[in-house]
């Protein structure tokens, strides 16, 4: 199984924006969603950076809610084909001119909760935080950037494929800390 990480921006090195309040949900929204928006998509602006590290990254972290993915026309370009079919562009402006937010596509229901090692809302029964991933792999093969839906804790996931193309282009702004996951089951 290819090696998997959280989409994880690094907002302590790099710029990140906010979202102005009026139109957060819409943009939030879209990480509990895989479905299609661009034909009612408005484009939106991002507020000033939150940080004032003074470094531009190709992936700036949306404050508060860095599982929603933001690349800059570059880092679109060098993934677009291998994630072009997973994910919908989105145009949104910014301080630093134009970016897109990611609408990913595939919300798979992948965690193996049973053999992960994890904790849940007592509530809800929702997953809050897995420690120990175990994944349905059938399910995720060929995936290079996948969403688990809200139950299971709605995380963003990319794969080895993913990190190995960013690094190759020199595009910054993530940290890629490898999932430590459990073996599979034959």
């Amino acid at each position: 199984m290819n090696q998997l990480y959280l989409y994880n921006p690094d907002v302590n090195h790099w710029d990140s924006y906010n979202l102005d309040p009026d139109i957060s949900d819409e943009v939030i929204d879209l990480h509990f969603r895989a479905e299609r928006v661009g034909q009612s998509w408005k484009r939106y602006t991002l507020k000033a950076l939150t940080n004032d590290v003074g470094k531009t990254p190709d992936f700036p972290g949306l404050c508060n809610y860095g599982q929603i993915p933001i690349v800059s026309p570059l880092a679109w370009q060098v993934l677009k084909p291998i994630i072009g079919e997973s994910v919908e562009a989105l145009p949104i402006d910014s301080p630093v001119g134009e970016l897109f937010v990611l609408n990913v596509l595939e919300l798979v229901d992948c965690l193996d909760e049973d053999r992960s090692e994890l904790t849940r809302n007592h509530v809800s029964n929702r997953v809050n935080r897995v420690y120990k991933h175990a994944f349905k792999h059938d399910l995720i093969r060929d995936k290079h950037i996948f969403k688990t839906p809200l139950k299971s804790g709605a995380d963003l996931f990319v794969d080895e494929v993913f990190r190995e193309t960013v690094a190759a282009n020199g595009l910054q702004g993530l940290k890629f800390v490898p999932l430590e996951l459990l073996e599979e089951v034959e």
